[in-house]
């Protein structure tokens, strides 16, 4: 694989690594915030879930990685989808009808970024949500430990819109929402986007979490690995 294509100071500009998977793009711009000290932006992230999203498929898995801008679309109003905090089925109810994957109420799992946008890079956060359909339960993954449980209330919420819509007489009310304790941890300010992709990764395949800071930079080598081998087989 030629690293170089993203190890190069010199070599960040818009244009495209990677033009025809899925219907995606992404360019060497998007893909500098995998070096190190940097946060994770949502056009690397979304290409990465589409990679991950691809294996999962072609392994039979039914496990459903959405979009990170999913989450604020659901909690908005109007097209620019501000994070105002209200929920709003409507906005994403077709949210999966055009892609060529299993719908949601088809998944054993549904893991769902979440991005906290603050004022500045440093106050914006990355967690991930996860659905558990086949076992009845939610859960939370934060590299800085807590996360907001009106999230988890909300995503229960969806589910339980998503399947009346979708699948009637389904029941979602007696689903519990369970506290995740011993996780792996951020030990800095930038790593979260990091840890939030590798607990999604590592969920999407039922595998436990045996990771931590001092693997973080090997792990961001090991996506941008990911992504240029989608580039070469695409070529």
């Amino acid at each position: 694989l030629n690293l170089r294509l993203w190890a190069d100071d010199g070599m960040y500009d818009d244009t495209a690594l990677v033009e025809h998977f899925l219907d995606v793009q992404l360019t060497r711009r998007d893909l500098s915030c995998m070096r190190h000290i940097k946060h994770l932006n949502d056009e690397a992230l979304n290409f990465y879930f589409k990679v991950l999203q691809d294996t999962i498929t072609r392994d039979n898995g039914k496990c459903l990685i959405l979009n990170t801008h999913f989450y604020n679309k659901l909690m908005s109003h109007g097209e620019s989808y501000p994070q105002v905090d209200k929920y709003n089925y409507e906005n994403v109810k077709r949210w999966y009808k055009s892609e060529n994957y299993f719908s949601i109420v088809d998944s054993d799992k549904v893991l769902v970024p979440i991005h906290k946008i603050g004022k500045t890079e440093e106050e914006s956060h990355w967690y991930l949500a996860v659905i558990d359909i086949k076992g009845k339960d939610m859960h939370m993954c934060d590299s800085i430990g807590g996360g907001e449980q009106k999230v988890l209330t909300n995503l229960k919420k969806f589910i339980k819109d998503e399947f009346n819509e979708k699948k009637p007489g389904s029941v979602v009310k007696r689903w519990k929402i369970v506290t995740l304790d011993n996780i792996p941890k951020q030990d800095n300010g930038h790593d979260c986007g990091v840890f939030m992709a590798t607990y999604a990764d590592l969920e999407s395949r039922n595998l436990p979490f045996n990771f931590g800071p001092a693997d973080i930079p090997l792990i961001r080598r090991h996506i941008v690995a990911q992504i240029l081998s989608v580039r070469e087989t695409t070529e």
